[in-house]
């Protein structure tokens, strides 16, 4: 399976580098390494620290291909003076400004909803505000931080649990019982963000805000 990645330089806490990698070399190997880099990452890592978040596991390659084009499109690239990122092409398996249906774009902003894809404390400039609103247009607002009533709860739970899918393992909440089709699916939850739930699964963390989560096997329950 594939995965989907973002390296943030701590100096500013923005994003510089976009890609994607898969578990073939090992958990997170391209992600985490430093060497086969062009010129131009290098020149940024050797000036700054930087971390590596993962923004997307469990993909199909042609799923990472697709999203990797997509955020590189948000973030821009500073090569062609369009953003901040070092990457020197437009992503999708390095083929040079490659285009995305409308179709996909409407699929990806779909699936990003409630998440939390920029840096905490990062602050764009105007110029970037602009692009983004007129990016997401038409996106529903968060209601990151609004706790779900009871009966939200309980349509999160049965809708769930009517959506198993046979690559991905079922994720339940042990404080609430809501139960997600895949670590994915979980970490749409608004009250989480992207990343957190799948650490506290890997032992990087014993919880998420105060949440305890396991895979959810119906035989055991």
């Amino acid at each position: 399976m594939a995965y989907l990645y973002r390296h943030i330089r701590l100096d500013r806490n923005e994003p510089f580098y976009i890609g994607i990698g898969s578990d073939e070399g090992g958990r997170y190997s391209r992600a985490n390494r430093k060497t086969y880099r062009s010129n131009f990452w290098t020149s940024v890592a050797s000036k700054t620290d930087y971390r590596v978040e993962i923004l997307e596991e469990d993909l199909t390659w042609d799923e990472a291909k697709e999203k990797e084009t997509w955020w590189i499109l948000f973030y821009g690239r500073i090569d062609n003076g369009t953003g901040i990122l070092v990457n020197l092409t437009d992503g999708g398996d390095g083929a040079v400004g490659s285009k995305i249906s409308d179709a996909t774009r409407k699929k990806l902003s779909e699936t990003r909803k409630g998440k939390r894809y920029l840096p905490e404390g990062w602050k764009m400039t105007d110029e970037q505000k602009k692009v983004l609103s007129e990016k997401m247009k038409g996106r529903e607002p968060s209601n990151k931080g609004v706790p779900l009533t009871e009966d939200q709860r309980n349509k999160i739970s049965i809708k769930a649990i009517g959506r198993p899918s046979p690559k991905r393992k079922p994720v339940i909440c042990i404080e609430t019982g809501e139960i997600y089709p895949s670590v994915e699916h979980a970490e749409r939850d608004p009250r989480f963000y992207i990343g957190g739930v799948s650490k506290v699964l890997n032992g990087y963390r014993k919880n998420l805000k105060g949440f305890h989560f396991d895979y959810y096997n119906p035989e055991e329950a």
